[in-house]
């Protein structure tokens, strides 16, 4: 038993210690950096245990941003949630890995690409309209 007490925890301290050094190791290697613009919001529900036999729920949402590369536009959902749909950053700095742009980071926090699509065959067929969920190619 006493050595299950010390076992758990040193190995949650390794776990810890190797994503640290994994998600260290894939923020060194986003080195090139793009603009990037509130495409988006998405939303989810989170709860809490209420009074008297009953669960609360409330939204929260987290940006969706947009970056472009080389023609192919990403967008990319970052863990900052806000109880509110406005109040985010209209525009950000992107930093991505050159060698594969679905890896990046936006203001610190690692992004997760939601949808990509080529930027100049949609602005040539669509005329400039705005892209919605119904057009979004999700990888």
């Amino acid at each position: 038993m006493r050595t299950l007490l010390i076992t758990v925890p040193v190995l949650a301290l390794v776990i810890a210690v190797v994503n640290a050094i994994s998600r260290s190791s894939v923020k060194s290697r986003c080195t090139a950096c793009a603009d990037g613009k509130l495409a988006d919001t998405d939303s989810s529900a989170e709860g809490t245990g209420g009074s008297i036999g009953g669960a609360v729920y409330y939204a929260i949402y987290f940006p969706i941003y947009e970056y472009v590369v080389d023609g192919i536009a990403y967008w990319a959902k970052i863990d900052r949630k806000s109880p509110n749909p406005v109040g985010f950053e209209e525009n950000v700095q992107v930093k991505y890995d050159p060698g594969n742009p679905e890896i990046c980071f936006i203001d610190g926090l690692q992004g997760k690409v939601v949808s990509r699509y080529n930027k100049d065959e949609y602005d040539k067929n669509s005329g400039g309209a705005n892209l919605t969920s119904d057009y979004k190619w999700r990888p």
